[in-house]
């Protein structure tokens, strides 16, 4: 076989083993109504040369 032909072959036994196991997805979903997606706002006030 040559060495291309081997190359190809590694490839795509690669990539269908990457393909199989990312679509084998374990992980239970999280309830995003508990989550704190956004941040709480702060309020910034100009003292001259820097925030505080």
């Amino acid at each position: 076989m040559p060495k291309n032909d081997v190359n190809l072959l590694n490839l795509t036994f690669i990539s269908v083993l990457f393909i199989f196991f990312s679509c084998n997805e374990m992980r239970t979903p999280k309830d995003l109504q508990k989550e704190s997606i956004i941040p709480i706002p702060v309020s910034l006030t100009a003292s001259g040369s820097h925030f505080s």
